[in-house]
């Protein structure tokens, strides 16, 4: 409690308008202006329901039948953010390829994982610039479901462990 009063203390901190002072002898009363002032940073927070989304295994039946590839659609997190300036929320990958651990050196890049918000409308491509997840006025607060959907090839992805981190980016627009 002690460094949050420090704090506080520190932030808002009074000013004398220049040099003033009063004699009481001069009226029978004193008068002294003071400025208090109180930066306020921008503030913004962002969290998400969890910090990894599962896309579970893959079966035979993600396998389009005489296809080389299939896709998978999964939920992602519950992504919330709120700031005290209008904002933007970017989704981007962090990378430009899954990293991989198994045999092999398939390179999948980040573009076979596509988004949206919600269970409904059209997905958008992953890419390593942001697109934008979500857009807040001052101090709104709005939580949304985020969804994926991976392409997977059967013909040049082997079996092995694959991740793509993600970043989300709060800016003022």
């Amino acid at each position: 409690m002690l460094a949050v009063l420090a704090a506080g203390a520190h932030a808002i901190a009074p000013s004398v308008v220049g040099a003033q002072s009063c004699d009481q002898s001069q009226s029978g009363s004193c008068t002294v202006n003071v400025t208090l002032r109180a930066p306020i940073p921008f503030v913004a927070q962002i969290s998400a329901s969890s910090s990894t989304s599962d896309i579970g295994l893959l079966t035979a039946s993600d396998l389009v039948p005489g296809q080389s590839s299939g896709t998978k659609t999964f939920l992602g997190p519950v992504v919330t953010a709120q700031a005290n300036f209008a904002w933007s929320l970017t989704i981007r990958a962090a990378n430009a390829t899954w990293t991989y651990s198994g045999a092999g050196a398939p390179s999948k890049p980040a573009s076979d994982l596509a988004w949206r918000v919600g269970t409904s409308g059209a997905f958008s491509t992953m890419t390593t610039s942001g697109a934008t997840l979500m857009s807040g006025s001052l101090g709104e607060s709005l939580s949304v479901s985020v969804n994926f959907r991976t392409t997977w090839r059967w013909t040049t992805e082997p079996p092995g462990a694959y991740e793509l981190p993600l970043t989300l980016t709060m800016a003022a627009p």
